[in-house]
């Protein structure tokens, strides 16, 4: 898709949940290149990520990507 739309256009990147902290941050790392503008729903779907702060914390503190979720 970043061949077609190019630099100008951003993209964020829906994953869906259920990865383990240690794949969502390899799945982050490996999309840097692409520049998404986040990511969203990496470890759980939406309304339940206050239940895993602790893990959200330790993926955003790992990549350079935001995170979104819920």
């Amino acid at each position: 898709m970043k061949s077609i739309a190019g630099d100008e256009i951003g993209l964020p990147l829906n994953r869906g949940p259920g990865l383990t902290v240690l794949d969502a941050i390899w799945l982050a790392k490996t999309m840097e290149p692409y520049n998404p503008m986040w990511l969203e729903d990496l470890l759980t779907g939406d309304y339940t990520p206050y239940i895993m702060a602790d893990l959200y914390r330790e993926v955003t503190r790992s990549i350079t990507t935001p995170i979104h979720t819920g």
